[in-house]
């Protein structure tokens, strides 16, 4: 009986996170002292009856690009709770270095390894313990301005924590060893499921930092680290064109990057040229959307596109699309970055803002190779 009424009468442990939901999202960025650098993103993708999640782990070095898949039993002992179901190499840079390749690229469970140190804290005991403690002051993004610290020591390394329970998924806003050497720092986190509880509707932010030139196949782009521009089916049809796409951010703070890249006889691509130019003139009604050209804002870009803003009317939402057109003589490209944030939303302007710049940014760099 005693021990049923302390259950009852002393407070439960605070959570280090939000609780887990299909459809959040949270991204970091590793820096190493060597400059060895790795960009990631993780996403819950689901669940099953038996409280077994699945997360979609992105990731992004010197090297290319892979994707793991983490089934996450939290039924089960520590050992065993987190694992990778899932391995697969998505791209390879052109350039990479051997030894790039063999540290980054070889071992796809090298990554995986990060996200798990990651998720690991979440089950500790001394985790829920320091966040009774009290915080330090730091700047990472998403405006988190305090950080509750917690130090790890395994035989040879000493790690330590910076938890916030803001933070997604993880509630780590930081991790990095001996004293602040090899940090992993959150660049983003939030939810685009639209049943997720309201008092986190505005906890939705995309990354716009570590601009970072990426090589695809018949072109090359700068663009955030964490952001992963991935081949779209809907967007390679008919055959003469290839599609690309990289939604990012949540429900009331988001972006979406998309590139096509058209081939073939100069009459077809005259024709897909008059296309892009008659849209980005005259605008997108609705039942789509209502997209308003920006007079202004027509742009001829340093490597010689042509660049056009639309901006979005519609009630609640602001926002605006930058799309750019590319013309090699036998080849065409196309890219669209569309922004959008909720007018309720407490950082609407400097968002808007932010996206204004980074959309800019990213016109200037494209090229077709």
């Amino acid at each position: 009986m005693k021990n049923w009424f302390k259950q009852l009468t002393e407070p439960k442990p605070r959570a280090i996170h939000p609780p887990w939901e299909v459809g959040q999202y949270v991204s970091y960025f590793f820096e190493g002292d060597d400059g060895d650098w790795l960009a990631f993103m993780l996403r819950i993708m689901g669940s099953n009856d038996e409280g077994v999640w699945a997360i979609c782990a992105d990731f992004k070095s010197q090297a290319g690009e892979t994707t793991t898949w983490l089934r996450c039993d939290l039924a089960a002992s520590d050992l065993h709770r987190y694992f990778p179901a899932r391995m697969e190499t998505i791209r390879t840079s052109p350039g990479a270095t051997a030894s790039d390749y063999s540290k980054a690229l070889e071992d796809p469970g090298a990554h995986a390894t990060f996200a798990m140190n990651l998720l690991l804290v979440r089950d500790w005991p001394q985790a829920a313990i320091a966040l009774e403690g009290m915080p330090r002051d730091v700047d990472y993004a998403c405006g988190i301005k305090q950080a509750f610290p917690l130090d790890s020591t395994v035989p040879g390394l000493d790690e330590q924590y910076d938890l916030n329970p803001r933070v997604m998924l993880t509630g780590v806003a930081c991790l990095s060893v001996d004293e602040g050497k090899n940090p992993i720092v959150v660049t983003s986190f939030g939810s685009n499921n639209i049943d997720a509880p309201l008092v986190s509707v505005y906890e939705d932010f995309v990354d716009f930092s570590h601009m970072t030139e990426v090589e695809h196949e018949g072109f090359a782009l700068t663009y955030p680290a964490t952001w992963f521009l991935r081949l779209d089916e809907n967007l390679a049809i008919p055959a003469s064109r290839q599609g690309y796409v990289a939604p990012v951010g949540g429900n009331t703070c988001a972006a979406m990057m998309s590139v096509r890249v058209y081939s073939g006889m100069r009459d077809y691509l005259e024709e897909e040229r008059e296309k892009f130019i008659k849209r980005a003139r005259t605008g997108v009604e609705p039942p789509l959307q209502r997209l308003v050209a920006r007079k202004e804002a027509v742009l001829t870009l340093e490597r010689g596109g042509q660049s056009y803003v639309l901006d979005l009317q519609i009630p609640k939402i602001d926002g605006f699309e930058r799309s750019a057109l590319y013309d090699s003589g036998d080849r065409l490209a196309e890219l669209t970055l569309f922004g959008c944030v909720a007018q309720q939303n407490p950082r609407r302007r400097e968002t808007l803002d932010e996206m204004e710049r980074v959309f800019l940014e990213i016109a200037q760099s494209f090229r077709l190779t």
